[in-house]
């Protein structure tokens, strides 16, 4: 039961609670990055949009949609599952390690999870992207000589930060 992606106008509200709700808390996208991919999904050349850009925007509005939800079943509920059964169609895209992007992506399907653990387990979710997290070497930071960028930096931070937080 995929769900049509909404409107724009209509998007931007599950996004801003996104936004507002979890992304405070639990910071996985860089802002700026995101709403790139708001503007490449909704850009009228579908040639614009990455898989990961479809990924992203459509597990924000599984995500946003199903924290407003109050119960199984509901209006919010169902919304959340037709996003998450319209991005799956790019999980073999971008659920594979090696990437922080990567990394990204299974966080953002473990934080839906959590919300709804009658069709993922979390757990089993975040040990995946726990592992791969530490396989990539995000838990130490690159060695001075690396000159990695400030950005890309504190990105590897952040992203090891979430992965942290939702396995404790």
């Amino acid at each position: 039961m995929r769900k049509e992606l909404p409107p724009r106008y209509a998007a931007m509200s599950i996004i801003h609670h996104y936004i507002n709700r979890i992304h405070v808390i639990i910071p996985v996208l860089d802002e700026a990055s995101f709403w790139a991919s708001v503007d490449n999904v909704y850009n009228p050349d579908p040639r614009k949009a990455s898989p990961f850009d479809h990924w992203t925007i459509r597990l924000v509005l599984a995500i946003g949609t199903a924290a407003q939800s109050q119960q199984r079943g509901d209006t919010h509920y169902s919304d959340a599952i037709g996003h998450i059964c319209a991005a799956i169609a790019y999980a073999e895209h971008v659920l594979h390690p090696g990437s922080i992007w990567s990394i990204q992506a299974m966080l953002l399907l473990v934080m839906y999870a959590m919300l709804d653990p009658n069709h993922f387990d979390s757990w089993t979710l975040i040990g995946a992207a726990s592992r791969a997290s530490v396989d990539l070497g995000m838990h130490q930071d690159p060695s001075k000589s690396a000159n990695t960028p400030r950005a890309k930096l504190e990105l590897r931070r952040r992203v090891f930060y979430c992965v942290y937080v939702l396995d404790r």
